[in-house]
């Protein structure tokens, strides 16, 4: 086809190279993704314009892409890091290794298998990280669902009762992970002692507070997920569709890449600030779960 011609392209042309791309894949899998998905309107040279067109739209890809495939040690074999929830992720890179055994010195014998080895490809930690933050949204979204009214109530109390007894509780070094407020936490804190509120600054214990109250505001429902799909009877879709946008909006307003990479490097990092605010995602990605 010809590159002077006028193209129309949807999501099916663009969203397997656009995820491939985004994931650190290399420009000659992207360009084969392309030639597939765009078959007869492909041409030579299109890869380029893909790019352009990537870094216009979602110029942050390339920075998050180029962060991560710089985390990369090839000589490291295990990545940990943890998530708002707690939630702990391990990455140990994996590789397919031939050795020769002799069980019974007569017959060597050849075996294929998986070993935890040192790698040279430095594209997978970008894609755990990536899973590993959809796999907390998912939780997360499960949690202030199907919310326990009982945890919840005794929670707003402690906090209510602790800022009362502590009106000079300073805003000391952040506790949340990634500055962000997991409900999943906050349930988890209904069960311990009062002390453990110290650990967190008065801002934060303030954000728990306005956090329990609009999620009693709605009902607790169930939800099914699977994967990054998410169904609930219709009368809760709405409320569901909110919690999704506000989880979104409080990853947005966090420092959650920051913390991830100073916890696999053990080196701080500069907060990395793009054009997406907490704002904006909390006042128009609505549809954002449709």
């Amino acid at each position: 086809m010809s590159k002077n011609a006028v193209y129309k392209f949807n999501r099916e042309h663009i969203k397997k190279s656009d995820m491939i791309g985004g994931y650190g894949a290399g420009e000659e899998l992207v360009k084969k993704q392309l030639k597939v998905d765009l078959k007869e309107m492909y041409f030579d040279g299109i890869e380029k314009i893909f790019y352009q067109a990537q870094d216009n739209v979602t110029p942050m890809v390339s920075v998050l892409k180029e962060t991560f495939q710089s985390l990369w040690d090839d000589t490291r074999t295990q990545y940990s890091w943890t998530l708002p929830d707690y939630f702990v992720t391990d990455l140990r890179p994996m590789e397919t290794v031939e050795i020769t055994v002799n069980p019974f010195g007569q017959m060597p014998i050849k075996l294929v298998a998986k070993a935890i080895v040192p790698s040279s490809r430095n594209t997978r930690l970008g894609v755990s990280i990536i899973h590993s933050v959809d796999g907390y949204v998912a939780r997360e979204l499960v949690s202030r669902c199907k919310y326990d009214l009982d945890k919840c109530l005794s929670m707003l109390v402690k906090i209510d009762e602790f800022l009362m007894l502590n009106p000079d509780h300073q805003d000391s070094k952040p506790h949340a992970i990634g500055g962000i407020i997991s409900h999943t936490v906050i349930e988890s804190l209904a069960k311990l002692s009062d002390d453990y509120l110290e650990s967190y600054s008065a801002t934060e214990l303030r954000k728990m507070r306005a956090h329990l109250i609009d999620i009693l505001d709605n009902e607790s429902f169930p939800i099914k997920p699977i994967h990054d799909g998410f169904g609930c009877h219709p009368n809760y879709d709405t409320i569901m569709a909110r919690h999704y946008s506000n989880i979104m909006a409080d990853i947005a307003g966090g420092h959650l890449l920051e913390s991830i990479v100073e916890e696999i490097t053990g080196k701080k990092m500069q907060r990395i600030v793009g054009d997406l605010t907490e704002e904006m995602v909390r006042e128009n990605s609505f549809y954002a779960l449709s």
